[in-house]
């Protein structure tokens, strides 16, 4: 909702709220390691389906995804060597 306000469209929490847990399920329900691909595809197709525009759809897809999902990938890289060295 943030991310949609700060690029000037107006959805409100329980509409943002419904787009990211669809698009979170489709992810989970295509097995794919954090949902690559069904999520991504999936929040922008209902971003889309509620009239955001295009850019403002493509821009807050990939500010999503990188909070939600490659910000813990690259958390779970930095920590991997200090995991391995403890024993």
């Amino acid at each position: 909702m943030l991310v949609l306000h700060a690029l000037g469209t107006a959805m409100g929490l329980g509409g943002s709220m419904l787009v990211f847990c669809l698009s979170a399920v489709a992810g989970a329900v295509s097995l794919m390691p954090g949902g690559l691909g069904a999520a991504d595809f999936s929040l922008l197709g209902l971003l889309r389906l509620v009239e955001v525009p295009e850019a403002a759809a493509i821009v807050t897809t990939i500010l999503v995804r990188l909070a939600t999902l490659w910000f813990a990938v690259v958390l779970g890289f930095l920590t991997l060597p200090f995991a391995l060295r403890r024993k």
